[in-house]
C-alpha cells in the first residue's frame, strides 16, 4: 500500500487492512439503546423458535434467562414477566414435566403478541 493511498482513502484503507469495519457507538445513551435492542430480538428470535416447536421450550427457557442474567443493566421489565415462573428457578434443578413446557409456550406466545 503506498502512502499516498492511505491519505487519498483512509477508510478504504482501514476496510482492507481490518476487513469489515465497524464503526463503534460512542454514546453512551445509544450504545444502551442498541444493547437492549439486541437482547430484545434475541429473546424475540428464540421464543419464536419455541412456539414453533423447533427449540425445546425448557432449553429456550434456560436461553432467554441467560440473555436476562448477563444484561441485568439494561432493565428489561418484559423480559423479568417471562422469566419469573413461579416455583421455578433458572439455576436450580427442575423436574420438565408437560405443564411446565406449555407454561412456557403460553409465555413466549403472549409475550410475542404484546411485541408486534
Amino acid at each position: 500500500m503506498l502512502t499516498s493511498d492511505f491519505v487519498n482513502h483512509p477508510l478504504e484503507s482501514l476496510r482492507s487492512v481490518y476487513g469489515q469495519w465497524a464503526m463503534q457507538i460512542h454514546s453512551r445513551k445509544k450504545r444502551f439503546v442498541q444493547q437492549r435492542a439486541d437482547a430484545t430480538t434475541a429473546a424475540k428470535q428464540l421464543m419464536k423458535r419455541i412456539v414453533e416447536r423447533t427449540l425445546d421450550p425448557y432449553e429456550g427457557y434456560l436461553q432467554i434467562c441467560g440473555i436476562f442474567q448477563q444484561h441485568p443493566h439494561l432493565q428489561m421489565p418484559e423480559l423479568r414477566t417471562f422469566v419469573r415462573i413461579d416455583g421455578i428457578d433458572p439455576n436450580w434443578s427442575v423436574s420438565v414435566t408437560p405443564e411446565l413446557s406449555d407454561v412456557i409456550i403460553q409465555r413466549a406466545e403472549a409475550f410475542l403478541r404484546g411485541t408486534e
